[in-house]
């Protein structure tokens, strides 16, 4: 476990220098917050106004370390102090700092971070990294978010990380976190959203991102999501978006910083570090929202048996004993959805009626007998199901429609059952609230859709391409385009989900026009959530996904829309799937060959479960099982699973990995009176009353 209580002290470049030392010359006063991307600033100012440095700022005693003072260092911020470092100007501000690039070295130890090349610390903006950060000086980094190389290969250029989290105060404004991140890029802007340096947004470009990337003279509008030309709104206006912008920037795009009840810490210690970053999209308990924003308990709803989070939405998909669904009262909002119940309807005499009665359940039984009855015969005759259901039905009818309408005929043909169009038939695989958000499963119920077959399949859906239309709310998605549905494969889509049809998309998974901009082309995201359940198999799952690209395979790795592997090429991304027919990924070379031997069957299922659960969420996050028998044991309408997706790099309960897999509950380790979990490890940043911090044992200790 790696511990500091350095935490406790972060700060910006200033707090890193607090007095000039001793010896000969004249003491100038220190220079704080000086703009640059060294980790030990030794700047002072000269009588006359202008900077100069002071050597003795970087003896090592005076040297006060951002981070964990670690070799091996995972952030650039808690690398090793500099020994005998040189004090050298950043020419790029005019700063002085210890051991950056070009400060006299004999060995790595006399830079901070980066190494010591011909005599001359290395590391500095434009100086080429080998796709590794320990090259790279100060708080530069060479690789992106997700450790991967950048085109240009250089320490700060485009595409490297850049928002170390020692540089900065947890409660610092988020122009102060801004301007610091800032400066580790070679271009001068550091992506808040994305976390990497990159060039401002031009006028035009799309700046949903980052509100705050557009350059200068221009900013992003509210309605249209790109740059224009800059009208201030009022100072009130201001203030009000910047509140805690700062706190949800320093978590990954999709998460909240929410407050952790720490009752045991003091208030002070709970305000400055007690947070997480929470996925309030899918989190049970804070669903929609952080709790003190007003997101959702979706657990502590009355009469709930099982519920899931779904799109920042409290999906009920069974009720306690004695209650029941009742739709027609749920209460709707923008983020969430709460729903309200109603005891079952009392008997003659005003009691509830008492189901356990024998009468009542004899009853019960035939009624459910014969229902269960109609279904079974029902399902050999129609498919009306979503693809979700269709391995529950007789039918082979597979395609990209959510409604499907494909009657099976006694000699196995198909033909179209426009009864099964109806509006009191179709049942949503999602939300049915539209797909705004980039999901296309969530999309509204089309009306008065014409049951038209699918020539890739076979298969008949309602209002695909080519149902006739005079709006467009009569397609399943996509648009009405002369008094034809569009959207289905080949269609170009414009950039824009919301042109596609069903479940095809027009984007990628990271929500990036692909090279053909058609539906379901080639790079488009094929995982829609309420496509398949958790707990399918691997397989199963997979042919699903596929039905959604018209290169026939989804790519479970990407989750976009890919071509197999040919022999001999890479299959790491998708080991599973990614080899093309009579080919297979081998494990020692992670190439595709030929598949007449092949692994044992339970590896591959082992590798399947873990792959098709981390598929379904996004990168970065891991499907961990929710804590709770009645949530666990009890399957969805759609089949889903009591699951939510976790952040295990910075979850502060399930650090590292889920708990049912040995990730760790930091809030749990003895003696903790405040704690982080970053990069999946649990960070001590304070100790109770009692105990003090051991760093050889990374863990408080009575005192």
């Amino acid at each position: 476990m790696h511990a500091s209580t350095a935490l406790l002290v972060l700060a910006s470049f200033a707090g890193a220098v607090v007095a000039t030392g001793g010896g000969g010359g004249p003491s100038y006063p220190v220079v704080k917050n000086v703009e640059g991307y060294g980790r030990f600033p030794c700047t002072v100012r000269k009588p006359d106004g202008t900077w100069t440095g002071d050597q003795r700022l970087c003896a090592e005693s005076k040297l006060v370390s951002p981070g964990l003072n670690k070799y091996d260092n995972y952030y650039q911020g808690d690398g090793r102090k500099p020994e005998g470092a040189q004090c050298v100007k950043q020419h790029e501000t005019g700063g002085w700092f210890c051991g950056i690039a070009g400060a006299q070295c004999s060995n790595d130890k006399h830079c901070d971070n980066g190494k010591c090349v011909n005599g001359r610390c290395q590391g500095g903006f434009t100086q080429r990294c080998g796709s590794s950060d320990s090259n790279c000086s100060g708080y530069l980094y060479c690789t992106d978010y997700w450790d991967r190389c950048t085109p240009n290969d250089t320490c700060g250029g485009k595409g490297a990380f850049c928002k170390d989290p020692r540089a900065v105060k947890w409660d610092c404004a988020e122009h102060e976190a801004r301007a610091t991140y800032d400066q580790f890029c070679a271009s001068g802007y550091c992506h808040y959203g994305n976390a990497v340096c990159s060039d401002r947004y031009k006028e035009d470009e799309t700046c949903t991102s980052d509100r705050q990337g557009c350059a200068d003279g221009l900013r992003c509008s509210d309605s249209t999501g790109k740059c224009v030309q800059e009208t201030l709104p009022s100072p009130r206006a201001r203030t009000r978006r910047s509140v805690d912008q700062h706190k949800r920037a320093l978590c990954p795009a999709g998460h909240a910083a929410c407050s952790v009840d720490n009752k045991d810490a003091t208030p002070s210690k709970r305000d400055a570090f007690a947070f997480e970053c929470v996925d309030v999209s899918s989190n049970l308990e804070q669903c929609g929202a952080c709790a003190l924003d007003g997101g959702v308990d979706c657990t502590a709803l009355p009469g709930v048996a099982a519920v899931g989070c779904q799109a920042g939405v409290c999906e009920i998909w069974s009720c306690e004993i004695g209650f029941e669904y009742n739709a027609a009262d749920a209460a709707r909002s923008i983020t969430r959805r709460i729903a309200k119940f109603t005891r079952r309807a009392p008997g003659a005499n005003g009691r509830d009626v008492d189901f356990r009665a024998p009468l009542s359940l004899l009853a019960l039984s035939l009624f459910v007998s014969l229902l269960c009855f109609l279904l079974l015969r029902w399902s050999f005759d129609v498919a009306y199901l979503s693809p979700s259901f269709l391995r529950y039905s007789t039918s082979p009818a597979r395609g990209y429609g959510r409604f499907p309408c494909t009657l099976v005929n006694g000699d196995e043909s198909f033909s179209a059952n426009q009864g099964a169009c109806a509006s009191d038939q179709l049942i949503a695989p999602g939300s049915n609230t539209g797909n705004d958000d980039g999901t296309q499963g969530d999309g509204v119920n089309p009306v008065n859709a014409e049951c038209v077959e699918e020539t890739e399949s076979g298969a008949y859906f309602c209002g695909i391409a080519g149902a006739t239309c005079s709006t467009s709310a009569n397609c399943d998605n996509g648009i009405c385009v002369d008094g034809l549905c569009q959207g289905g494969f080949t269609q170009g889509c414009g950039g824009s989900d919301q042109n596609c049809l069903g479940f095809l998309y027009c984007l990628s998974n990271e929500y990036d026009i692909t090279d053909s901009d058609t539906c379901g082309g080639q790079g488009a995201f094929c995982q829609d959530y309420s496509t398949a359940p958790l707990d399918l198999e691997a397989e199963e799952a997979q042919a699903i996904f596929n039905q959604f690209c018209e290169t026939g395979y989804c790519n479970f790795g990407t989750a976009n829309c890919d071509v197999h592997v040919p022999e001999g090429g890479s299959c790491e991304v998708d080991p599973q799937f990614g080899c093309a027919d009579g080919l297979r990924c081998d494990d020692s070379t992670l190439t595709c060959v030929d598949a007449t031997v092949g692994p044992s069957q339970r590896a591959r299922s082992r590798r399947a479960l873990h792959h098709r659960r981390a598929a379904l969420c996004p990168a970065g996050h891991a499907a961990c099982a929710v804590d709770g028998s009645a949530a666990t044991s009890r399957q969805s309408p759609r089949g889903k699973r009591a699951f939510e997706c976790v952040d295990v790099q910075s979850s502060l309960e399930q650090c590292g990995a889920c708990a049912s897999e040995g990730g760790v509950d930091c809030t749990s380790i003895p003696g903790v009176a405040a704690v982080g979990c970053t990069a999946g490890v649990c960070e001590i940043w304070a100790c109770e009353d009692g105990f003090e911090f051991d760093a050889s044992a990374g863990a408080c200790i009575k005192a």
